[in-house]
């Protein structure tokens, strides 16, 4: 389950008891500043995929921290929202997963193109 209300993830999962994978959505800076405290009662992570490229040096991607930070604390990172119809500075939404999935080290993504995520990763 995912949400950006934290308070409704808390309860969900301190006040019902629930051991669904809860994702903490995140979509401010500051929000990334409040990992060891969303690892409190989340499995995971989901910032804007934006969040996580830093510049692009020789034609290749560099990452800010988010994942690495994410990971240390048990965190998995499920950026969104991967679009194939909106790639922004990708030139194709193979490029896009490559290198977020890949490259970047997240754990899954949120999409609007199921069907092309499923191919990425039956093929690479």
């Amino acid at each position: 389950m995912q949400c950006f209300d934290s308070d409704d993830l808390k309860r969900i999962r301190e006040n019902l008891k629930s051991d669904l994978f809860l994702v903490q959505l995140i979509e401010s800076p500051e929000e990334t500043l409040k990992l060891k405290h969303f690892a409190t009662y989340a499995d995971g992570i989901g910032p804007w995929n934006k969040k996580i490229l830093k510049e692009k040096i020789n034609n290749k991607w560099t990452f800010t921290s988010l994942v690495s930070e994410a990971h240390a604390l048990g965190l998995k990172v499920h950026p969104y929202t991967f679009r194939a119809d909106a790639l922004g500075e990708f030139p194709s939404f193979e490029k896009m997963l490559e290198t977020l999935v890949i490259d970047a080290n997240v754990d899954g993504v949120f999409t609007d193109f199921p069907d092309k995520v499923h191919k990425f990763f039956t093929e690479n």
